[in-house]
């Protein structure tokens, strides 16, 4: 059962919002031989959208471009160090694109997340429903922790990642399921040799 973060959402009216930044971000293939570099972790994230999303960024740098709706599971190597989700745009029917600032509200800052070096931060799973028309649109989102229902979905999917770069929860509040799994996974089984 994951927590669900309400977000609190600012529509941005200029089209000219760029985001300018340093952080090295770039698609991460656990296939390729490509390992990471000094310095860098994974991110992971998924996002669960029912809208066509031009892009979502996050201090500066784009996460994610050009994502139809369904759900998408991004896996990026990213500079280690402190983040904020921070924009998101959507295309309306008529191809302007609608830029909204993401603001969350509360004591703890929802949409803050941290990114250590050699390790995989999983940071939540955006929930992004709504409809989109000409000149207008409306939408809803949250970002919730299934760090849970991820690790299955990982196993399947990229086999022997976890067991490469321990996983943690690089979210708002405190979780030590997944460091805890990762322990687990390190650990010898019995007539096993590591």
């Amino acid at each position: 059962m994951g927590v669900r973060c309400a977000l609190a959402l600012t529509w941005i009216t200029s089209a000219a919002v760029a985001l300018g930044g340093c952080t090295s971000v770039r698609p991460f293939d656990p296939a390729a031989p490509e390992p990471l570099a000094p310095g860098e972790g994974l991110l992971l994230f998924v996002i669960d959208t029912e809208l066509p999303i031009q892009m979502l960024g996050f201090s500066g740098a784009p996460a994610a471009r050009d994502l139809p709706p369904g759900e998408h599971m991004i896996l990026l190597a990213v500079d280690a160090g402190r983040y904020q989700w921070s924009e998101l745009v959507f295309e309306t029917l008529d191809g302007r694109p609608m830029r909204w600032r993401l603001l969350s509200r509360g004591a703890v800052d929802l949409l803050d997340f941290r990114v250590e070096p050699g390790r995989l931060s999983y940071v939540g799973h955006f929930r992004i429903e709504g409809e989109i028309g000409d000149r207008y649109m409306r939408w809803s989102g949250g970002l919730e922790n299934r760090s849970a229902h991820l690790v299955e979905r990982l196993d399947r999917q990229y086999p022997g990642l976890l067991e490469r770069y321990a996983p943690t929860f690089g979210g708002w509040h405190r979780d030590d399921f997944l460091e805890r799994y990762g322990a687990l996974l390190s650990e010898p089984r019995a007539g096993e040799v590591r």
